[in-house]
């Protein structure tokens, strides 16, 4: 059997790896006396998956996973057995999704990730992002470990608007270019008078790919 789990996160575990994450939720699963489905071979272990893992610092209320259970459980008896032990991980149940093994690992469907992006005071983030929005492209130099690639930063954002605290967008998740909240802030900070800093980030939920924003336990399989 296999389901997807939505959860969101307590903000006490925002500065914690992505292993370190991956080991609560296996913490709360074992707590649940979930039967999880194991690997086989010399150093078997569940088979899980947290979807578009996130950087330190970040929360989250939009954290989902890909998990495989050896025996059919009802998906009302799996939400009990986790509302019942979650709070021990700091972890809140959001909603589950039966699915089935034919459908792709949900971390390769993944396309969109929306963030609320509060900004120190003192900066005119809805200049910066209207002179963001008027421009025809706006080059964009992304970093990884295997170097550097061009992008027009326009492509890579779903949409942006201004709030009281800073800003609410919705960014690549998608290979070849993910687009992070920070170099959204650091582009758009070219359109400002001086750099824009960031105080808080918030994952607010993410999005498969396809023409609609859908998000994985309302999406068309």
């Amino acid at each position: 059997m296999r389901v997807w789990l939505k959860f969101a996160r307590d903000d006490s575990l925002a500065f914690i790896s992505h292993l370190d994450t991956h080991k609560a939720y296996y913490r709360m699963f074992r707590r649940a006396a979930l039967p999880l489905a194991y690997s086989q071979g010399f150093n078997p272990h569940p088979i899980m998956s947290l979807a578009a893992p996130l950087p330190l610092g970040f929360m989250s209320n939009a954290d989902y996973l890909d998990l495989v259970l050896a025996e059919d459980t009802p998906p009302e008896d799996i939400t009990q057995r986790l509302l019942t032990v979650s709070g021990h991980e700091n972890l809140t149940l959001q909603g589950i999704r039966v699915i089935t093994t034919k459908v792709p690992a949900l971390a390769a469907l993944i396309a969109w990730g929306e963030y609320d992006i509060t900004i120190r005071p003192g900066f005119n983030v809805t200049e910066a992002i209207e002179a963001f929005e008027g421009a025809r492209e706006v080059p964009f130099v992304k970093e990884t470990k295997r170097g550097t690639r061009d992008a027009d930063a326009k492509t890579l954002v779903r949409s942006i608007v201004a709030t009281e605290h800073g800003l609410r967008a919705i960014l690549s998740l998608a290979e070849p270019v993910v687009f992070r909240p920070e170099e959204l802030v650091k582009v758009l900070s070219h359109f400002s008078s001086s750099e824009i800093a960031i105080e808080l980030v918030v994952r607010q939920e993410l999005y498969v790919r396809g023409d609609r924003l859908d998000h994985p336990l309302h999406c068309g399989l």
